[in-house]
């Protein structure tokens, strides 16, 4: 399996695949450091054989550290959040059992996409 551009960083979390109009997507939640800050992006690749053709990334600020995710045979999908924000604090409560208000689900559908 090969990635498309070569040198796109990834690292999935949770996926689902999908065909629309035709065309297999996989999507992915991935969880990883960009100069010193944590990302999740949400990163929808064209599957084409054994490559993973990377098509669109979301990253949405209502889903600041995105756990689950269903996508919906029109490509829109739905997405839980880990915590309700990115705050390290926020981290260390979870840790710890403190109820924080988790958001359950958010959905989204790309325009143009």
């Amino acid at each position: 399996m090969t990635i498309d551009p070569a040198g796109f960083e990834i690292h999935p979390h949770e996926i689902d695949i999908v065909t629309i109009d035709f065309i297999p997507y996989l999507y992915a939640i991935s969880h990883h450091e960009d100069a010193g800050a944590w990302r999740h992006p949400m990163v929808r690749f064209i599957i084409a054989g054994d490559t993973l053709i990377h098509d669109i990334s979301y990253e949405i600020e209502v889903l600041s550290v995105p756990n689950d995710l269903k996508v919906l045979s029109d490509g829109s999908f739905y997405a839980t959040n880990y915590l309700p924000t990115a705050d390290p604090m926020d981290q260390y409560k979870a840790i710890m059992g403190l109820r924080m208000g988790v958001s359950l689900a958010t959905t989204v559908k790309a325009v143009g996409a």
